[in-house]
């Protein structure tokens, strides 16, 4: 299947699931080229991986194929994943920008995310843990009104330099609450 019916396959799937901008990827069908081209994009992006994992394919692949992990696009803006949901579970989000434009992309894809998580699997919260210079991202979790729940000084390895991680959160019943 080319490139072109994949993301059109996928895209009906997204509908069928409630979404209207993002993706599911599917890792078992996910097409060799697109992967690729995902990774590029992605090990591209300046805060994606820790010095530690920058040039770690394996792992991102590994990462991809965790047992209740989502993963999405919004082809070639964004790469969203959702790790360790499930009924009544704490799950992470994480959101890599492929492109430098505004936040707005960032909210729909969060929002759509949460709707997802909170209403369709039953997660009890999600939590991000954001690199300190990762301003975009940080001022999409306000935006999107998850608290500010702390910081881990120091734990985020990049550019040879030492960074805090934001921790922000969002309880189902937030989420429901704001609806």
């Amino acid at each position: 299947m080319g490139d072109v019916g994949y993301i059109e396959l996928q895209k009906e799937r997204a509908k069928g699931l409630g979404l209207n901008r993002l993706v599911p990827i599917n890792v078992d069908t996910f097409p060799e080229e697109r992967f690729n081209a995902l990774w590029e994009r992605v090990s591209k992006a300046d805060y994606a991986f820790e010095d530690t994992t920058r040039d770690d394919k394996v792992r991102f692949v590994q990462g991809m194929l965790v047992p209740g992990t989502y993963n999405f696009e919004i082809p070639d803006e964004i790469f969203a994943q959702l790790v360790g949901a499930g009924k009544d579970s704490n799950a992470m989000i994480h959101f890599t920008s492929l492109s430098t434009g505004p936040t707005s992309p960032l909210i729909d894809a969060a929002s759509e995310l949460f709707r997802f998580a909170f209403d369709d699997i039953g997660v009890h919260r999600i939590t991000a843990y954001i690199p300190s210079f990762n301003q975009k991202v940080i001022r999409m979790a306000t935006l999107v009104r998850m608290k500010f729940e702390g910081q881990m000084r120091k734990a985020y390895l990049y550019n040879e330099e030492w960074w805090d991680i934001h921790i922000y959160g969002l309880l189902e019943h937030e989420w429901k609450r704001r609806r």
